[in-house]
């Protein structure tokens, strides 16, 4: 069932495809977008890709109260997907299947997944209990949307690299859509061959992702809701219209 907001939610899809045409993924993605701002979202995509980010060299700074290094560097793009993602008030995430596990380019921004201001370093120790307030601030007690795509197998468990990633950070991931995408696939050896069919005929694909899509913008709500004591938007003052994860246990 389609639910009204509050006020309009902003929703940041995030494609992992090292790809920059013909990417499924992608295609989906905007599909699972779409859905959401018919829902009432305001919606953007942005693709992992088109982001230059230095890779994790373990010097272990962002762990002792000092800034990442990488940060100064002038081809360094991680601070605006920062940006993104702290403005964001949900996800959706979307990824193809590369040797059975997530593209490379997921690992790489989860490795440099933050701090990237001197607030962000404000913390007496770090530890499992404070790795939210740093590497995860922009993301932490989000919701978030999954969609995984496979030519055949290795869908079924894509996300788990990231599964306790997303319990620390509290975020509530509240739908996940995987599939063996098969005669639909954007491969060169798939979509050449006589039997293949392009993905935008993919009527069940579509379906899956846009139920993710919905259902993230629905659950912003609801979810809210849960944290303020079960108070309606209306009932609500306005000082409990801001719900913290500090604030009430987590929704999972």
């Amino acid at each position: 069932m389609e639910q009204a907001l509050t006020s309009p939610k902003r929703v940041l899809g995030i494609c992992g495809s090292a790809k920059k045409r013909h990417s499924s993924s992608e295609f989906l993605l905007n599909e699972a977008l779409q859905a959401a701002a018919e829902t009432g979202a305001h919606t953007r995509l942005v693709r992992l890709v088109d982001y230059h980010i230095l890779s994790c060299r373990g010097c272990g700074l962002c762990m002792d109260n000092r800034p990442c290094p990488l940060l100064r560097h002038p081809a360094d793009e991680l601070a605006q997907l920062f940006e993104e993602c702290s403005a964001a008030d949900a996800f959706v995430f979307a990824t193809p299947v590369y040797a059975f596990t997530l593209p490379a380019l997921w690992t790489n921004w989860i490795q440099r997944c933050g701090p990237c201001t001197a607030e962000d370093l404000a913390y007496k120790y770090y530890s499992y209990d404070t790795a939210r307030e740093v590497k995860g601030k922009a993301l932490k007690g989000k919701t978030a949307g999954l969609i995984a795509v496979a030519a055949s197998i290795g869908h079924e468990a894509i996300w788990s690299p990231l599964v306790l990633l997303f319990t620390c950070y509290r975020m509530n991931v509240v739908a996940s859509a995987s599939m063996c995408l098969y005669e639909y696939d954007s491969q060169p050896h798939i979509r050449h061959a006589r039997w293949s069919n392009p993905i935008s005929e993919a009527e069940f694909a579509i379906q899956m992702a846009r139920a993710v899509g919905q259902r993230v913008v629905e659950s912003i709500e609801l979810i809210s809701h849960i944290r303020t004591g079960g108070a309606t938007p209306a009932q609500r003052p306005a000082a409990a219209l801001v719900s913290t994860p500090e604030s009430a246990p987590a929704v999972v």
